[in-house]
């Protein structure tokens, strides 16, 4: 069984990692490749801004002139409520960066959608899933199963699939991530088609579909659209006005950002959201395990048969993110360290192995 191939499926996003270097187990723990997992999850810890009403009202002084600012606040109340609740994120940075008012206005909303942007994993459903599975972890409930199962007849043909057969067996978890290959970041996604010799595999799983909108799927997904736009209302590249805008937006991205000094990498944890259980960084560092969390879903969240009803599949298809453990601890509530629980299982996964440096060109 360790034979079969495998994919790190975002259930909630339909997509699946960036694997460049292989679809064998032994080859995805000792790849690098899962530590993207580490960015596309970690949370950002952000503070909530503090704003004075006072400084709200200068604000809104400075920019009387603007017909919008004069409207009624109900009716201000009113657009910005429709912006946050209806349209894309980007659509409401672009109105936070028009004037300081609504720039304080908007900031709450704006850390809060800078957040998710910045780990656009966190909270979703993943599963290490098995080209020999055949059924679903039964956490997920039977008509999103059949939901999937009409989609995928409707998006795939059986030219994907080595017969009619084999696609009817076959569990829909492991042809779910149509909607494309995610990376942490944009180096390494080549277009269908174009295929980049110096990637040993030249397989689906390091493609994206031809044209695909991966907005929303990719960590900085946000800001990049944010300055797509800007430059893009410009007459050309080179006005000056484009580039004010673009100083401008870096900015507010500045402001933004998280106080503090940022938290070592040993006092990580990754949480299961689903079990409230977690694993520590440092407990994986002390075994020789340095930046695994990412492996740790591997190795926990499997599906395939074997690993049903094992330990191995205790995670699967459960809600993840990443955070420290002051946070964990300031949150409350009832968690279980499994540290030692991943420990044992990346040993057995990695057959000994340490796994390379993993490298974005």
């Amino acid at each position: 069984m360790m034979d079969q191939y495998w994919k790190l499926i975002n259930i909630d996003k339909r997509c699946s990692l960036l694997n460049n270097h292989g679809v064998k187990l032994v080859t995805i723990l000792s790849s690098g490749e899962p530590e993207q997992l580490i960015k596309l999850l970690s949370i950002p810890s952000r503070p909530a801004p503090r704003l004075s009403e006072a400084a709200f009202a200068a604000a809104k002084t400075r920019s009387s002139r603007s017909r919008l600012i004069a409207l009624p606040q109900e009716l201000i109340i009113i657009i910005v409520s429709y912006l946050i609740n209806t349209t894309p994120a980007e659509d409401t940075l672009c109105l936070a960066l028009s004037c300081a008012y609504f720039f304080r206005l908007l900031a709450p909303s704006m850390r809060s959608a800078l957040a998710t942007d910045t780990a656009p994993w966190a909270g979703d459903r993943l599963v290490l899933v098995g080209d020999y599975a055949e059924d679903v972890p039964s956490r997920i409930h039977p008509d999103e199963v059949e939901g999937w199962r009409r989609e995928l007849e409707a998006e795939c043909t059986m030219a994907d699939h080595d017969s009619e057969e084999q696609f009817g067996r076959q569990s829909p978890l492991y042809n779910l991530d149509w909607r494309g290959i995610v990376s942490d970041e944009d180096a390494g996604i080549e277009e269908e088609g174009s295929p980049d010799p110096r990637l040993p595999f030249k397989g689906l799983w390091n493609r994206k579909p031809s044209g695909q909108d991966m907005f929303g799927l990719r960590r900085g997904a946000l800001a990049r659209n944010v300055r797509k736009r800007m430059w893009a209302t410009s007459s050309s590249a080179q006005n000056e006005d484009a580039v004010t805008d673009d100083n401008l937006l870096d900015r507010v991205l500045e402001l933004l950002k998280p106080a503090g000094t940022p938290r070592p990498a040993t006092d990580r944890v990754l949480r299961n959201l689903t079990t409230r259980q977690y694993v520590r960084e440092s407990e994986l560092a002390a075994e020789g395990f340095e930046n695994c969390l990412g492996e740790v879903i591997c190795v926990l969240a499997q599906w395939a048969p074997y690993s049903s009803g094992t330990d191995k599949a205790a995670w699967a298809a459960c809600r993840f993110d990443i955070t420290s453990l002051d946070d964990l601890r300031k949150n409350g509530g009832e968690w279980e360290d499994t540290s030692e629980k991943a420990v044992d299982l990346l040993q057995e996964g990695t057959e000994g192995r340490r796994k390379e440096v993993r490298v974005s060109d």
